[in-house]
């Protein structure tokens, strides 16, 4: 691998450093990310990467690609945005004045949840951790990407709902790789079409992972819930979740599928269910489905 920093847009080597435009491509290499987003390419644990930008870094983790060998990896990095200053010269993040507790018991958490994953994966369902590592006062895991498409793209890219049979189909590899985090001990918490890959060649796949505080509003981290997936008790850090709290979400996502529509978020339902059942909406739904 170059030890020259890469464009973030063509991934060349760059001689000038992140200074007016790429001479490769002529994009500008100028940093304009928002604020507690990580800064244009830094330079983590000596690796140069790519970064996301419209990757959701301003919750507990960044977003980075880059190219491995031959592999193409996403880079989950801890970065509670409340809680950090943009990283050192160094590299290193630190913790705002006041916030260490959060910034440790979040890179603690973190470190934690990959772990187990790098632990469990491969597995049928799962989208693969292929390390976690300490760099730069921070935890980093590296996570295998496939060329594919979300469930959400490929929904858009439909001209009809998906039968039961279809989806029940679709959805197998994930359920069991639900059913294996359980076993492990662990909760999703973000199932969801955004979060399941269709990879060009294979069976779908989980990815999307976060921590408890990350999926549960009124922690101190900013929250990255999905309305109409995410279960009535992550709307709330005094209510416990569990198992049934991936099965709500699960069942969500079936709901889409044959149905073609999002269901109805939690909290609106806790007021008022006005939610009509599968059936109503698709007559070829069998009724038996619905108490599945």
């Amino acid at each position: 691998m170059s030890q020259l920093p890469l464009c973030p847009h063509c991934l060349e080597p760059v001689r000038s450093g992140y200074h007016g435009s790429c001479p490769n491509c002529g994009k500008s290499l100028e940093n304009h990310n928002p604020e507690a987003r990580c800064p244009l390419a830094p330079n983590w644990a000596g690796i140069t990467p790519w970064v996301n930008t419209r990757a959701p870094t301003a919750t507990a983790c960044a977003t980075a690609v880059w190219i491995m060998m031959t592999s193409v990896c996403a880079d989950q990095r801890v970065f509670p945005g409340n809680a950090v200053q943009w990283p050192q010269p160094d590299g290193d993040l630190m913790p705002k004045e006041g916030r260490e507790v959060l910034f440790k018991t979040s890179r603690m958490d973190f470190k934690d949840l990959y772990d187990d994953l790098h632990r469990i994966t491969p597995a049928t369902g799962l989208s693969q951790i292929l390390d976690v590592m300490e760099e730069n006062n921070t935890v980093y895991a590296v996570e295998e990407t496939e060329k594919g498409m979300t469930l959400t793209h490929y929904l858009k890219l439909r001209a009809r709902t998906l039968t039961p049979v279809e989806a029940r189909t679709l959805l197998q590899p994930v359920m069991e790789g639900v059913a294996l985090l359980h076993k492990a001990g662990l909760i999703h918490r973000g199932i969801c079409p955004d979060n399941i890959l269709l990879p060009i060649d294979g069976a779908a796949r989980l990815t999307g992972y976060g921590t408890l505080a990350l999926r549960t509003a009124g922690s101190e981290l900013k929250s990255q819930l999905y309305p109409g997936y995410a279960a009535p008790e992550q709307y709330s850090a005094a209510e416990f979740s569990g198992r049934y709290t991936d099965v709500y979400a699960l069942a969500a996502v079936t709901y889409r599928l044959v149905t073609g529509q999002v269901p109805v978020a939690a909290p609106q339902r806790k007021v008022r269910d006005s939610m009509e059942n599968a059936h109503s909406l698709e007559s070829g739904v069998p009724t038996y489905f619905l108490r599945c």
